[in-house]
C-alpha cells in the first residue's frame, strides 16, 4: 500500500534535472524545456508560459521557452538562466520540480488602477511584495507603472507605494541625531554633483549615506558614474563600515536591498522611458527612509531639456514632497545649458570638461576655472613646457 502510495506521488509530483545553461538573460529568470517533455505535456505547458521552479524550500518564477530535439538538453532535463540558478542556488544535476505559477492575486489591483479606481495601502503593499518576489514578468511591471502615468497617484497613494517600498527592503539606522542626504531629480546629462556634496558634507563630520540610482532616462546616472572612480556595489555591512570610518559614501541603491523595489521600476521605468510624478516622489522617499535620513535636500533641475520644464511644476514637486524652496537661480543662468555642454556618458561625467591646452581629459581639474586649471593642472603645465611658454 505504502509503496503503492509512492508511485502515485511520483506521478504527481514529477521531477526534473536541473542544468546550468549559461544564459544571461539580465533580470529575467528564464527555464528551457523540450516540446516533447512529459512535464509539458502532463501540465499542459506552451513557450511563455509562466512556471514554478522549486527544489525543496527554495523557489523561483520563470519564464518558459522550448526547443526541439535533444542536442541542448535531453528529455528529463530543464536548462535554467542565470538569474534563475543563482536564486535557487542548486547543483548542477539536481532534481526540481516545474508546475504552472500560482495566479498573481494582486494583479487585480493593477487592472482595478488601469481602469481608473484609487488603491488602498493593502493594495499596494500586495502588487510590491509581489514585485519583489519576483512575481510580475516585465509586461506586468509595464502595466502597473503606466497606470499610474494615466491616472496620476494622489497624496495618498504616493504615501501608500512609499511606505510599503521601504517595508520590503532593509533599512538602516545610525547613532547620530542628524543624518543627511541629497537627490537630483536628474534627466540632465553631466550634473554630477553628488561627490563634490559627499565630500564637502562628510568634511565637515556630518553623517551622509548616500545611494544612488542608475540611468533612467539620462545616458548615465550618478552610481554609473561613481563606478568609473570606486566600486558603487556594496552591501550594507561594507556601506556601514565606510561611513563610520569616512562619515561618507556614495554606493548604488540596487546593492544593498534598501528599497529593492525601486530598482526593479528603474530598469523598465529606462525601457519606457517615462519617470511618474508620483512614482518618482515614491522612488525617491522611500530610498531616503530606508537609508536613515533626517534631513534631505531635494536639488529640482529647471529647463527646455530638464525632466521638469518649468518652476511652476518644480514648485508644485516640492510641495508634493513636503519641502520649500531654498535656491531659485538666476533666469539668466540656464542651468540646463550648464549641465549639458559637456559630452553625456558616464566617464565623461567623471572627467568634466577638457582642461586648456590639455590634449586629455584631466579628473584633477575639473570645477576649476580656466585660469586656476592653467596654474594647477600638471598635464597643462607640461604640455606649456614643452612649447615653451611655461
Amino acid at each position: 500500500m505504502t509503496a503503492a502510495l509512492e508511485r502515485t506521488d511520483a506521478l504527481a509530483q514529477p521531477m526534473l534535472r536541473a542544468k546550468r545553461l549559461g544564459l544571461h538573460t539580465q533580470h529575467q529568470a528564464v527555464v528551457i524545456m523540450r516540446t516533447d517533455c512529459h512535464v509539458c505535456r502532463s501540465e499542459g505547458l506552451a513557450a511563455r508560459s509562466q512556471v514554478l521552479v522549486s527544489t525543496g524550500n527554495r523557489e523561483v518564477q520563470a519564464t518558459l521557452f522550448q526547443i526541439e530535439g535533444g542536442e541542448l538538453i535531453a528529455l528529463d532535463e530543464v536548462a535554467l538562466s542565470e538569474t534563475a540558478w543563482t536564486i535557487l542556488g542548486i547543483a548542477d544535476g539536481e532534481a526540481v520540480k516545474v508546475t504552472h505559477a500560482p495566479a498573481i492575486e494582486s494583479l487585480a489591483s493593477v487592472r482595478r488602477r488601469i481602469y481608473g479606481n484609487r488603491l488602498d495601502a493593502s493594495a499596494f503593499t500586495a502588487i510590491v511584495k509581489d514585485i519583489v518576489a519576483g512575481r510580475y514578468t516585465d509586461v506586468h511591471l509595464a502595466a502597473f507603472l503606466t497606470a499610474g502615468a494615466a491616472l496620476p497617484l494622489d497624496e495618498q497613494e504616493t504615501a501608500d507605494l512609499t511606505g510599503a517600498m521601504v517595508e520590503v527592503g532593509e533599512r538602516m539606522r545610525w547613532d547620530a541625531p542628524i543624518v543627511v542626504d541629497k537627490h537630483c531629480i536628474g534627466g540632465l546629462p553631466g550634473n554630477r554633483t553628488t561627490p563634490i556634496i559627499v565630500a564637502i558634507v562628510a568634511a565637515q563630520g556630518l553623517i551622509m549615506p548616500k545611494t544612488s540610482s542608475r540611468a533612467i532616462t539620462s545616458p548615465a546616472g550618478t552610481a554609473d558614474t561613481m563606478e568609473t572612480l570606486a566600486p558603487v556595489d556594496l552591501d550594507i555591512a561594507t556601506l556601514r563600515r565606510v561611513v563610520e570610518a569616512e562619515g561618507g559614501c556614495i554606493a548604488w541603491g540596487g546593492a544593498v536591498h534598501l528599497s529593492p523595489a525601486d530598482d526593479i521600476f528603474v530598469r523598465v521605468e529606462r525601457e519606457l522611458d517615462v519617470d511618474t510624478e508620483g512614482q518618482l516622489i515614491a522612488s525617491v522617499l522611500s530610498k531616503k527612509i530606508s537609508a536613515g535620513s533626517t534631513h534631505v535636500v531635494i536639488d529640482i533641475p529647471v529647463g527646455p531639456t530638464a525632466k521638469v520644464r518649468s518652476e511652476e511644476l518644480a514648485g508644485h514637486l516640492a510641495e508634493r514632497m513636503g519641502g520649500r524652496r531654498a535656491f531659485r537661480p538666476d533666469r539668466d543662468m540656464s542651468p540646463d545649458r550648464w549641465f549639458t555642454a559637456g559630452r553625456p556618458g558616464d566617464r565623461a561625467g567623471a572627467r568634466g570638461s577638457r582642461c586648456p591646452g590639455c590634449p586629455s581629459k584631466c579628473r584633477r581639474c575639473a570645477g576649476r576655472s580656466q585660469e586656476a586649471r592653467r596654474d594647477a593642472c600638471g598635464c597643462s603645465a607640461r604640455n606649456r613646457r614643452k612649447s615653451g611658454n611655461g
